[in-house]
């Protein structure tokens, strides 16, 4: 497994330098993370400028007209803003016992129950949160834990470079 996961990283990391479409990169990259965790929802949550809230970029399986329109609060009380708090992934095994912060409406409509979630970094700040999530109880490893920041490690890297190749062409 652990052989496989660095496998997609190493393919998922070339797929990225070439990728000049962010968009497209970010479904391959909750695609990819949907297929090799085995969970029905994963998403790209990315930070608005007043930082008050993450727009839901990109995701697989949740409902339709969702992404790229649904908004969650960038507080300590949601798990995204909760991570965005944390140098480590944020893991939670089961959202219905969870002390540390309410589950988002994103997150009850679809009837999660276990998840994980980690800072895509940024230069001078977080650009978001990647996650992944399962409406099964599941424990994520840290293999898991590592093989999702790794994926949002190297969406920084792209997204960095789009934005200094951005600057450059104006």
């Amino acid at each position: 497994d652990r052989i496989h996961r660095q496998a997609m990283i190493a393919k998922f990391g070339l797929e990225a330098i070439g990728e000049k479409d962010i968009d497209k990169l970010f479904n391959k990259a909750t695609s990819l993370l949907a297929d090799t965790l085995e969970v029905e929802y994963t998403k790209i949550l990315e930070l608005t400028p007043d930082n008050k809230v993450l727009k839901l970029r990109a995701g697989v399986g949740w409902h339709q007209g969702l992404v790229g329109n649904v908004c969650v609060e960038n507080n300590k009380n949601s798990q995204a803003g909760y991570t965005l708090l944390k140098t480590s992934p944020v893991i939670v095994e089961n959202l219905e016992k969870e002390t540390r912060f309410f589950a988002p409406q994103l997150l009850a409509d679809h009837n999660v129950i276990s998840g994980m979630s980690v800072i895509i970094p940024g230069p001078d700040s977080p650009f978001g949160i990647l996650g992944a999530h399962t409406d099964k109880h599941h424990i994520f490893s840290k293999d898991d834990s590592n093989f999702l920041q790794s994926i949002a490690n190297i969406l920084a890297d792209v997204i960095v470079r789009n934005s200094k190749e951005k600057e450059l062409r104006e």
